[in-house]
């Protein structure tokens, strides 16, 4: 069981615009990142600095910055002051590429230990030799008393509050994959990303899916609505607003961990967001649970472009 916070503050100076609300592939950064947690198994995921209003209108859960201005390890610290689990997962809101397989990655490395039988304090995703302090794994209680002397000594980078807790307990890197750790902090870095389709396509999410959950296509799905189906949306209230498949109940998709119940039920779910990308995370998850979920290939967009009827407002219609 583990929390997990997306941190959204800092000045995105370079980016020249607030980074955890910048459309990326039709999503705020700090949503995808907050999916990729929750559908990981993460109990709560918060978003922690940023505009705390705009965050709560895409459909994120926010914790207020107790420090703000002070950088990403105060704000690490902070969060492991408040976590109530015994594992917090950290993730800066520029990771598109970030899965759940990444995040279950890097909390099974707390269970790696070197040269004692202590399980490690602190798991820190690494590739192509590059750390990545802000996407990383604390087991609260080994770090948070460190991590509150560190705060008291005036710490404020994140690379010194890990080489703190290294001091008396284990730190480990973890191996990721090269998508996963990517993140955006220009203009520049978000052109590449939306150019390099082969690697970070949206298409290549929904084929990561294909291949673990089961999927539903729009013909079939209609066939399994009018005799009753039960239809899930979990893209932002804005988005289902615009446009949705009648019937559809909206569950944003960082609110499914606290909303299992509503999925539970005799017979499948199907599960429908935009592209079919959302869905998957969200299918991947519920399954974890042992909630028999299904997902909509193609989503929202398939449905709109076969002519299908369907609703606009907040209601399923």
């Amino acid at each position: 069981m583990f929390d997990a916070v997306v941190l959204c503050g800092g000045s995105s100076s370079r980016m020249g615009r607030d980074k955890a609300l910048m459309e990326v592939r039709g999503q705020a950064l700090a949503v995808t990142v907050a999916g990729a947690l929750a559908g990981a198994g993460a109990r709560r995921v918060h978003a922690l600095g940023g505009d705390a209003e705009a965050l709560t209108a895409a459909g994120l859960q926010c914790v207020n910055d107790r420090w703000p201005g002070r950088g990403p390890g105060v704000a690490v610290a902070d969060a492991l002051d408040r976590c109530a689990a015994g594992v917090l997962v950290v993730a800066a809101c520029d990771h598109p590429g970030l899965g759940a397989d990444t995040v279950s990655t890097l909390v099974a490395g707390l269970g790696a230990s070197v040269g004692s039988d202590a399980p490690a304090a602190v798991a820190v995703a690494v590739s192509g030799g590059r750390r990545h302090p802000t996407l990383s794994a604390w087991r609260r209680q080994a770090c948070a008393p460190v991590a509150a002397r560190w705060m008291a000594s005036g710490g404020s980078s994140l690379t010194s509050l890990i080489d703190a807790v290294a001091v008396g307990h284990t730190v480990v890197d973890v191996g990721i994959d090269a998508t996963a750790a990517l993140d955006l902090d220009s203009p520049a870095d978000v052109a590449r990303y939306d150019s390099d389709v082969p690697r970070f396509g949206g298409h290549q999410l929904v084929k990561e899916f294909s291949m673990d959950i089961p999927q539903i296509d729009i013909a079939s799905l209609a066939a399994q609505l009018d005799a009753g189906g039960r239809l899930i949306d979990v893209r932002q209230p804005d988005e289902y607003a615009e446009v949705h498949v009648p019937g559809a109940v909206l569950i944003p998709l960082a609110d499914v961990p606290d909303r299992i119940e509503a999925f539970a039920g005799d017979g499948p779910v199907y599960v429908i967001c935009r592209s079919g990308a959302r869905s998957g995370r969200a299918v991947e998850f519920l399954r974890s649970h042992d909630v028999d979920a299904v997902n909509v290939i193609g989503g929202t967009v398939a449905w709109v472009e076969s002519g299908a009827a369907t609703v606009s407002g907040d209601q399923p219609g």
